[in-house]
């Protein structure tokens, strides 16, 4: 069974960070959310507004500004 709604906060390096070689670690989180995603779920991800969605695998619903952070509604593109 998969999710219908996944909310997550993407670490930005104030308390806790990324660790790994890689730069992009909003798309490597995407990919990995994507294996247990059905064709409806919809993904929230609150971020640094340094942070960007690369991944081709989604498509942003909405977006906003709340404070120091972005907030992106995100689906599974078709």
């Amino acid at each position: 069974m998969s999710p219908d709604i996944i909310i997550t906060d993407v670490p930005y390096g104030q308390k806790v960070d990324w660790i790994g070689e890689e730069d992009n670690f909003v798309d490597k989180l995407l990919d990995s959310l994507y294996k247990i995603c059905h064709e409806d779920t919809i993904i929230g991800l609150c971020m640094d507004k340094k942070q960007k969605v690369n991944n081709e695998k989604f498509i942003r619903i909405e977006k906003h500004k709340v404070g120091k952070r972005r907030f992106e509604i995100l689906r599974i593109g078709s």
